[in-house]
C-alpha cells in the first residue's frame, strides 16, 4: 500500500520503503509502529527524519547510505526512542550495561541511566571531565553511574561485557582503541562512535570490520559523522 511517498504494509503499521529515493525530508506518519529493514536505503538526499511516538521498532540499515542525513528527531513521549542533538538513541536499555567513553560532562551517561540502563560507566582521561560528570550525576540524583579516570584501557576494569558503548572521540583514538571496544561488547552489542568528519568514516569502518563490527546506521550533520556499529 502506498501513502504518498511511503510504501506501507496493508495494515499501515510498517513503513517498507519510499517511492522517491530523492526525498529531502521524511515525516513518518503517525500510527506507523515499524520502520522496516532498509526502508530508506540509499536515500542520499534525505536530510531530516521526524519519528512519531507510535514507532516501536526500527529495522537494521533503515537509514543506510543516507549520506546527507543531518537530523533525526523523535517526538517527545516515544517510549522506545529518543534523540539528542539529532542523533537517534534507543531508550530500551532496561537491564543493560553501558559505557560513555570520553564522557565530558556525562550527558550521554545520564541519558542512558534515565533510559533504564542497569549499570552505566563513564570514562574520561581528563580529571576535570570526570569531576564535571560526577557533579552532574549528583545533581540529577542518579546512583547507578560509575566514573573512571583513564583511557580506553580502563574498560578492562569494568569486567562483564557491555551492551552499548558510546564514544565521542577523535578519529585516530577511535581507530586505535577499536579492538578494546569490540572485545568489551556482548554478542549483538552496539558501538556508537562520533566526533569525526564524514570523510573519515571509511577509515573507521575499515577498522571496525577488522574486529568483527558491522555498520548498522550512519548519520551526518554539518560534515560531522556518527556511526552505529554492531558486534556479531
Amino acid at each position: 500500500m502506498n501513502n504518498g511517498i511511503y510504501k506501507l504494509s496493508d495494515d499501515g503499521k510498517t513503513l517498507l520503503g519510499v517511492t522517491d529515493k530523492k526525498i529531502s525530508e521524511a515525516v513518518i506518519p503517525d500510527g506507523v509502529t515499524h520502520i522496516g529493514l532498509k526502508a530508506f536505503w540509499f536515500c542520499d538526499a534525505l536530510q531530516s527524519i521526524d519519528i512519531p511516538n507510535s514507532v516501536t521498532h526500527i529495522g537494521n540499515c533503515a537509514f543506510y547510505e543516507c549520506e546527507a542525513l543531518q537530523s533525526i528527531e523523535v517526538v517527545e513521549g516515544n517510549q522506545y526512542f529518543a534523540s539528542i542533538d539529532g542523533v537517534l538513541l534507543n531508550k530500551d536499555l532496561k537491564g543493560k550495561k553501558t559505557l560513555d567513553m570520553g564522557c565530558g560532562t556525562g550527558i550521554l551517561a545520564i541519558a542512558m541511566s534515565l533510559s533504564g540502563a542497569e549499570n552505566v560507566y563513564a570514562i574520561d582521561i581528563d580529571e576535570k571531565s570526570v569531576a564535571n560528570t560526577t557533579e552532574n550525576i549528583s545533581l540529577n540524583n542518579i546512583n547507578n553511574i560509575e566514573t573512571i579516570l583513564g583511557d580506553a584501557s580502563a574498560i578492562s576494569r569494568i569486567g562483564n561485557p557491555l551492551n552499548l558503548i558510546v564514544a565521542n572521540i577523535h578519529k585516530n583514538i577511535i581507530i586505535n582503541d577499536m579492538h578494546l571496544y569490540a572485545n568489551a561488547l556482548t554478542p549483538k552489542g552496539e558501538l556508537i562512535v562520533s566526533g569525526f568528519y564524514t570523510e573519515d568514516a571509511n577509515d573507521i569502518l575499515t577498522s571496525a570490520k577488522e574486529y568483527g563490527l558491522s555498520l548498522k546506521q550512519t548519520y551526518s550533520k554539518n560534515n560531522w559523522c556518527v556511526l552505529l556499529l554492531q558486534a556479531t
